[in-house]
C-alpha cells in the first residue's frame, strides 16, 4: 500500500471483531514497532501483549469503555525513562517520546495488515 493511502485509512476504531489476529500479523506489527527510530537507539519502551479473552474484567479498570475489550489483544506500549536517553544539558529524558515513535508505528503497520486500532492515553 501506498504511504499516503495508509495514513489516510488509518483511524481511531472503537468497535471491534472478535476474530483473532493472526501470529503473523502481530509479528510484523511488533517489528516494525521494534524498528521504531529512538534516541540513541535505547529502544527505552516495552510492548506487553494482553489477550483480552478472560481479562474483561481486569482490563475495565484501566479503561471503562466498552469497546476496548471487544478487542480480541491490546497492545500496551510503556516508556522506561531509566533506560531512555537523557540530554545532558537539561536532564530531559527521551523515553516518552521513543515510546510515542515507536505507538505510531505500531498503528501504522497494524493499518497496513487490515487492523484496526485506538491510540489510548486516558487510561487508569
Amino acid at each position: 500500500m501506498d504511504f499516503q493511502d495508509l495514513i489516510r485509512k488509518r483511524y481511531s476504531v472503537r468497535a471491534y471483531k472478535p476474530d483473532p489476529v493472526g501470529e503473523d500479523k502481530l509479528a510484523r506489527v511488533l517489528e516494525a514497532t521494534r524498528l521504531a527510530p529512538t534516541a540513541a537507539n535505547r529502544q527505552a519502551f516495552r510492548i506487553i501483549v494482553i489477550p483480552t479473552k478472560g481479562r474483561e474484567e481486569e482490563l475495565g479498570r484501566v479503561y471503562g469503555r466498552e469497546w476496548f475489550t471487544q478487542a480480541p489483544v491490546v497492545l500496551a506500549v510503556c516508556a522506561l525513562p531509566g533506560e531512555g536517553w537523557t540530554r545532558k544539558a537539561d536532564g530531559w529524558n527521551a523515553a516518552e517520546v521513543d515510546a510515542t515513535i515507536a505507538m505510531t508505528h505500531l498503528v501504522l503497520a497494524a493499518a497496513d495488515e487490515g487492523l484496526g486500532t485506538c491510540w489510548i492515553a486516558a487510561f487508569d
